[in-house]
């Protein structure tokens, strides 16, 4: 079995062994429930830029497509950077 760093330390931290700084949208579900509480609300760790770049015309797979189209769709879901600047392109552009 394999598991992603962000997802042990949150477990990590919902079994008390301690504190953990990841992405609000990777502990919304912990937080809901109650099993986290958020600390310092008022701290930004910054934003960190993410870009998809995928073949355009013919050579575009459906399949890249629709991943774009998924990661655009759950980023959304993600509290916006307090930079201003929108996280997410509203018109992805393939790549030439």
């Amino acid at each position: 079995m394999t598991i992603g760093a962000s997802l042990g330390a949150i477990a990590a931290a919902v079994e008390g062994l301690g504190i953990v700084m990841t992405p609000l949208g990777a502990c919304r579900r912990e937080l809901e429930r109650g099993e986290l509480v958020r600390l310092l609300p008022e701290w930004d760790a910054g934003t960190v830029e993410l870009n998809a770049i995928y073949a355009s015309g013919r050579a575009a797979k459906p399949s890249a497509r629709a991943f774009v189209d998924y990661l655009i769709a759950a980023l959304r879901d993600i509290d916006p950077p307090s930079s201003g600047r929108p996280s997410i392109d509203e018109n992805p552009r393939p790549a030439a």
